[in-house]
């Protein structure tokens, strides 16, 4: 199943611009399998940071790392999420499609809502 990116600010188009201009999710159907994202400063500028996970993102689901450039950073979310799934005894769906934006739940015109859940 292929995995797909997406921007950040396309993804989430609610939420306040990335503070990166090179800033991606990728997904497997609407489950955020992982996101990179390019360096803008510092000792690292340039480089691309990628990371991964699966679920909780227990120590077993997660995985991280530094590349050189964007496709090596989706070969390295698909390799790791690939392996954390056989670990979990999961199985991709062969037809998923990238899930929809995900956008900010609407507020009730009277505020937020005064139901709790004890």
């Amino acid at each position: 199943m292929p995995l797909y990116a997406r921007h950040v600010d396309e993804h989430y188009p609610d939420r306040n611009p990335s503070e990166h201009a090179d800033d991606f999710v990728v997904l497997s159907g609407s489950l955020e399998a992982g996101s990179f994202h390019r360096i803008a400063n510092g000792p690292s500028e340039g480089c691309w940071s990628w990371g991964a996970g699966l679920g909780a993102a227990a120590a077993n689901f997660v995985a991280t790392g530094y590349t050189t450039s964007p496709d090596e950073c989706r070969t390295d979310i698909g390799r790791s999420f690939r392996a954390m799934l056989a670990r979990a005894d999961l199985r991709e769906r062969p037809d998923a499609k990238p899930g929809p934006p995900r956008r900010e739940p609407a507020e009730a015109p009277d505020g937020p809502s005064k139901w709790s859940i004890p």
